[in-house]
């Protein structure tokens, strides 16, 4: 549903020209990737959170607040996936060299050829969330594996 209403603001804002994407579209979708990545890197900051305060209650032994920990993460997981997904799809609306570097820009590699505040902070956004996720991954490997030992994921 979310997907969709962004789909409808971007098309009522589309000029066509040869086929080319015009700078106003290319504008209001980078407008929508900066709007999405932000909440892509809450989503993460989140599951990082979520993810220490498990790591705190299993060394306390709290298993009903362990299971509620883990189904609160699932959630956020799946929203954060979600936004990941609709991030795509948005990247998908736009071809060639354009694509390209939106696609560049959402990996977080820095280019000569940023100039507007938003081209950064996508960029900064990018390198913030995968060094978040980076941390996040960091403390779930070590609980799966002292919960799970030899069957763990990250075995």
């Amino acid at each position: 549903m979310i997907l969709e209403m962004r789909f409808q603001r971007l098309r009522k804002k589309r000029m066509y020209r040869a086929g080319e994407l015009h700078m106003v579209e290319i504008q209001a979708i980078m407008e929508e990737i900066l709007k999405g990545m932000q909440r892509k890197y809450r989503g993460v900051l989140e599951i990082e959170r979520l993810t220490k305060e498990l790591a705190d209650m299993l060394s306390v032994g709290d298993r009903e607040s362990v299971q509620l920990l883990l189904n609160m993460r699932q959630g956020e997981i799946e929203k954060t996936r979600d936004e990941d997904y609709a991030l795509h799809k948005l990247l998908d609306a736009v071809e060639g060299q354009n694509r390209e570097y939106l696609a560049e820009l959402m990996n977080g590699k820095e280019s000569s050829t940023q100039n507007s505040a938003m081209e950064q902070k996508i960029c900064q956004l990018a390198v913030q969330t995968k060094h978040a996720l980076d941390k996040t991954i960091a403390v779930d490997r070590v609980l799966s594996k002292k919960l799970a030992g030899k069957d763990s994921y990250y075995q």
